[in-house]
């Protein structure tokens, strides 16, 4: 597939053939840098830097490896986090940043690959931000257009569940079966895992069901789980229950319902029927 914009930035080009321009980093290392056009890689091809700098500066180039990154509340990681100081950052002119992911995640996770970000923050103490970013899903990579250095990884939003529908009536009669159908779906980006749909009944409602948590193992994005419950009413009134979709790495939905049970139904002329 082609590169996937995600904003409206303009693709940045800088001449990687310049002779002597091209400079591998190691983690740990830090290089002087005089004003030019410079490409950055590491050896394993998996960062890349189309740097553009005005004035001398000196960069410093480390890594935290995947596992022992922290703090990503809303999203999965996929690569291991870049850690790029600058030690002035008006000297950064019109750069690129690159980094690789490993396909063997997406395919753990369930990821959509054109949901993928560069997401960025300024320190340990500072809330992760999705920066816009470009998406090459045939040499997996993620590219931004950037205005600053500091730490970036490549990351997924997590899943998110939401129940779409919950078809319930508003007035039932007493003796009467009273049938719930509820739809979940996963609309975001990884695989949701360990799916729960349960129903909360007050006291006076009754399951015809077998069980009123129903589970299965994962739900792929835009994949939904329906279930029909069924259950009836001991006496007259207004009941409330409760619906929750879940999953062990996404926050889970919830829906209040309200219905009332009556032995009287108001028909359109507005008359009203017992019910036997």
């Amino acid at each position: 597939a082609d590169q996937k914009p995600l904003n409206e930035f303009a693709e940045i080009l800088i001449d990687s053939e310049i002779p002597n321009r091209k400079i591998i980093v190691r983690p740990g290392d830090k290089i002087s840098l005089n004003p030019s056009q410079y490409l950055i890689t590491d050896e394993n091809n998996t960062l890349e830097i189309q740097l553009n700098i005005t004035k001398p500066i000196e960069l410093t180039y480390n890594i935290t490896e995947r596992s022992k990154v922290q703090n990503l509340n809303d999203h999965i990681q996929l690569s291991n986090q870049i850690n790029i100081e600058i030690n002035d950052s008006e000297a950064l002119g019109a750069s690129k940043l690159i980094l690789g992911y490993d396909q063997s995640l997406i395919d753990e996770f369930g990821a959509v690959e054109s949901a993928l970000r560069l997401i960025t923050r300024e320190n340990a103490s500072s809330e992760w931000t999705e920066y816009p970013s470009f998406v090459d899903d045939i040499n997996n990579k993620v590219s931004a257009n950037v205005s600053h250095f500091s730490e970036w990884i490549v990351a997924a939003p997590k899943s998110v569940l939401r129940l779409m529908q919950v078809d319930n009536p508003i007035i039932v009669a007493l003796d009467s079966i009273i049938a719930i159908t509820s739809v979940g779906s996963n609309v975001g980006n990884i695989r949701a895992d360990n799916i729960s749909i349960s129903i909360f009944l007050p006291t006076g409602l009754f399951l015809n069901n077998k069980s009123s948590v129903y589970e299965i193992d994962s739900l792929y994005p835009l994949e939904n789980i329906s279930v029909v419950w069924s259950f009836f009413a001991d006496d007259i009134g207004i009941y409330n229950f409760v619906i929750v979709l879940g999953s062990s790495n996404a926050q889970e939905d919830i829906w209040d319902i309200q219905f009332e049970v009556s032995e009287f139904i108001t028909t359109s002329s507005g008359n009203k029927t017992i019910i036997n």
